[in-house]
């Protein structure tokens, strides 16, 4: 480990910066955990439980990336076009600036507005935080917000928020709204721009043919996805267990590929607790817990999968009513919400955009893929994505961050089934190698795809149960 460059005991409060000189502090409490830095700037955060953990990293994450943080809140709580405008340009998903702040808004307070993440709040673990999880980010929102006190919205140092009105303290639904963004921008970068601005063809449109056939639109879709991919995160790893390493155990070699800037950035952190975790690594901005790393016993990282964490359903719609839709030979109705956002009007002045998005049984309905048009005509497309409902990757981390080997990386995994959009490749100190792919998918087996698969979707006649195809 580098030299100790810096400590600041959180009794206190004051951070001293990684160039200063000080002589290591002991934890003075249940509440008031050490930060040391090293003198590459790397804080390590000891707490004697989880809520003086959440306390140091938030505190430390503030000092560290505070104008990055404080603009990610607005987004998830749907008030970027009150701020910065409507025209500006948002970054919800995985890619740099793929939308505008307004439709970003519209996305979110339609999420906000069906109290998506508090019902998941709500429910006990395994699909709710589990207590470990709920106490470090008390403890994070405590750290981050003390440090917004002391130094002053007009004092921060970085010039590109001083001072400006949308950094704020946040609360703990603000860092669930956010791990959940997280949590579901694998579809929100190809879906977001679609679900916003999906409209039901008038009578002439409703008549008008499709200008690509939907073997046309369909390679058009994966050719998108394939770009995005390339353009977006992805990530390498290696693991060697013993029979690759020559005189040790197990190697790992980690070498994500996430962007320098924005929220997405990853940041190096060390958090310990004598005697329950000492795991060091990096974690996305506003998260208490380490993605990738390693503790003493096994290391690991994640890549980014190539399987959609979304599925389309192909509804076939009344042409005269194109918000009926087909169910087993019965037409239902479409769901209307009208989601409203302020905006920030060119004179100054605040005014309020409102938009009506549309539903059916199976999700959201959406009219492009990847910016490839999805035609609302003879049939529409609604999106079921599957981490919606996934609050559980945080508890997937915690534990992650606590793994004795290998089958314990496995288990946590199976048990959680929280991880998102990832792979994850470990290695343990007895040698063992893994590669894994256990994660949220769309539940559609080779064999039953033939019997609702389109072209652009998953068509549910009598003999596919909604169940199966989703």
């Amino acid at each position: 480990m580098a030299a100790m460059a810096a400590v600041a005991v959180i009794s206190t409060m004051t951070a001293a910066g990684p160039g200063a000189t000080a002589a290591p502090a002991a934890v003075q409490g249940p509440d008031k955990p050490t930060i040391r830095y090293t003198e590459y700037g790397i804080p390590h955060i000891i707490a004697s439980n989880w809520e003086g953990l959440g306390t140091g990293y938030g505190y430390a994450a503030a000092k560290d990336n505070n104008c990055t943080l404080a603009q990610t809140y607005p987004m998830v709580d749907a008030q970027l076009s009150r701020y910065l405008g409507p025209d500006g340009m948002a970054s919800p998903g995985e890619q740099q600036n793929t939308t505008t702040n307004l439709n970003s808004d519209i996305y979110f307070q339609r999420i906000n507005d069906n109290r998506v993440v508090e019902r998941l709040i709500d429910q006990p673990a395994p699909n709710g935080p589990e207590p470990a999880v709920k106490e470090a980010i008390r403890g994070y929102v405590q750290g981050y917000n003390r440090y917004l006190t002391e130094t002053g919205v007009g004092n921060i140092t970085d010039p590109a928020c001083r001072g400006a009105a949308w950094v704020r303290p946040i609360t703990e639904l603000d860092v669930y709204r956010h791990a959940h963004a997280e949590i579901i921008m694998g579809t929100a970068d190809p879906l977001l721009n679609g679900e916003v601005t999906a409209v039901p063809p008038g009578a002439s449109a409703a008549a008008a043919p499709p200008t690509a056939s939907p073997e046309q639109t369909a390679k058009k879709i994966r050719d998108a996805m394939a770009v995005g991919r390339q353009k977006s995160m992805g990530s390498n790893a290696l693991a060697v267990g013993s029979q690759g390493v020559s005189g040790g155990t197990s190697m790992m070699l980690a070498n994500p590929h996430f962007p320098w800037q924005g929220k997405n950035r990853m940041w190096q952190s060390q958090l310990t607790i004598p005697g329950k975790i000492n795991v060091t690594g990096g974690s996305l901005l506003g998260f208490p817990a380490l993605n990738i790393g390693h503790n003493d016993n096994v290391a690991w990282s994640h890549t980014v999968a190539t399987v959609a964490p979304f599925g389309l359903f192909d509804v076939q719609v009344d042409p005269l009513n194109p918000t009926d839709y087909l169910v087993d030979g019965a037409w239902q109705k479409m769901t209307s919400q009208q989601v409203s956002v302020d905006v920030l009007n060119k004179d100054g002045s605040l005014g309020k955009v409102t938009r009506t998005l549309w539903a059916t049984r199976y999700g959201p309905i959406t009219s492009s893929v990847q910016g490839i048009s999805l035609p609302w005509v003879v049939s529409a497309h609604a999106v079921r994505d599957v981490n919606m409902d996934n609050l559980r990757a945080l508890n997937t981390w915690f534990h992650l961050d606590q793994a004795t080997d290998v089958h314990d990386v496995v288990n946590t995994r199976e048990t959680t089934e929280g991880v998102p959009f990832f792979n994850t490749v470990a290695s343990d100190r007895k040698g063992n190698a893994l590669y894994a792919d256990i994660q949220a998918t769309p539940n559609i087996t080779d064999e039953h795809a033939p019997s609702c698969l389109t072209a652009t979707g998953w068509r549910l006649p009598g003999r596919c149960a909604p169940r199966s195809c989703s």
